[in-house]
């Protein structure tokens, strides 16, 4: 009896203890992880970005920084390429230092899109996840507002289409394809 217990107290330590080298290591060594390069991708054919919407976007992704004080200084790097109208940050802590992020935005014309990747402390697996989200679409709030208060007179949304100033819309007549037969 006392043997048994003897095993189930080493055995419960040893587990507690390569959890916590686990969690010290993850945060650091990836095994089995995704590298770099799969989350960067090849955009064909981008016909180059809006200038405005690329400022915008580079704006918004910063005014985001600034609101979350949990992001930490030396966590934030930022890489452009107005090229192929991709702005992607470095990986970053956030909610504590508990979840590891990282935003990409592609800007083609005057269309953008945000994704934002989680990374697990353990392994390093790369996912979205509900944080990932939330953070997408704070950052896509933050690049709106600044759309908004643009050169623009009306705000476009993300996905919208662009309707030309000079094109005529005309309602469809409500009564269309009606006859009361008389």
């Amino acid at each position: 009896m006392e043997r048994t217990r003897l095993t189930i107290g080493t055995s419960m330590v040893v587990v507690v203890a390569a959890l916590a080298i686990g969690f010290v290591l993850g945060r650091h060594v990836y095994l089995r992880a995704e590298p770099e390069s799969a989350l960067t991708p090849a955009w064909l054919g981008n016909k180059g970005p809006d200038a405005d919407v690329f400022v915008a976007v580079r704006e918004g992704l910063e005014a985001y920084r600034a609101q979350n004080r949990a992001i930490g200084a030396k966590d934030w790097t930022v890489r452009e390429d107005s090229q192929t109208g991709l702005i992607e940050t470095g990986w970053f802590h956030v909610h504590k230092g508990e979840v590891e992020l990282k935003a990409q935005i592609v800007v083609w014309g005057p269309l953008y899109r945000i994704d934002v990747w989680s990374r697990a402390l353990l392994g390093g697996r790369v996912r979205k996840t509900w944080w990932s989200r939330v953070t997408e679409r704070a950052i896509q709030e933050e690049i709106e507002k600044r759309r908004r208060s643009g050169a623009s007179s009306r705000p476009v949304n993300a996905g919208e289409p662009i309707v030309a100033p000079d094109a005529a819309l005309r309602a469809a007549p409500v009564n269309a394809g009606r006859h009361t037969g008389r």
